[in-house]
């Protein structure tokens, strides 16, 4: 069932590694783990997160609102995730753009359906590529 996670996140690296739209990072919560980043559009994007236990794949829209704080993004979108079983998982957070740096902060909050339900929380931070 991980290779179900592995492949997209294979595709995304292999076609995006030196592209300005990928993002390498990490995330602490549930998952602790790798986090990888694409962006498909200025509306739409892709985002990963592996780690031995919980791994997920989600479709994400922007929402550009950012309601007077300058680097602020608002994302919200689903996707499937990997435990024990394959479920389905609901995702929102936000993204803070560090200006002059190539970095970004990040936090997520997910309810998924794999193993029952489950809340999972991270903050983390990725380069951008």
């Amino acid at each position: 069932m991980k290779k179900l996670i592995l492949l997209p996140l294979f595709f995304i690296f292999s076609t995006s590694a030196f592209s300005s739209d990928f993002a390498l990072g990490v995330v602490l919560g549930i998952p602790t783990g790798l986090s990888v980043k694409y962006d498909l559009s200025k509306s739409n994007i892709i985002q990963t997160d592996v780690s031995g236990a919980y791994s997920s794949v989600d479709y994400m829209w922007v929402d550009d609102r950012n309601f007077d704080v300058s680097g602020l993004t608002w994302l919200y979108g689903a996707g499937t995730v990997v435990t024990k079983n394959i479920g389905v998982r609901g995702v929102t957070g936000i993204e803070y753009d560090l200006k002059g740096y190539p970095f970004h902060l990040l936090g997520n909050v997910s309810f998924a359906i794999a193993n029952g339900t489950q809340l999972g929380a991270v903050v983390g931070a990725r380069y951008d590529f």
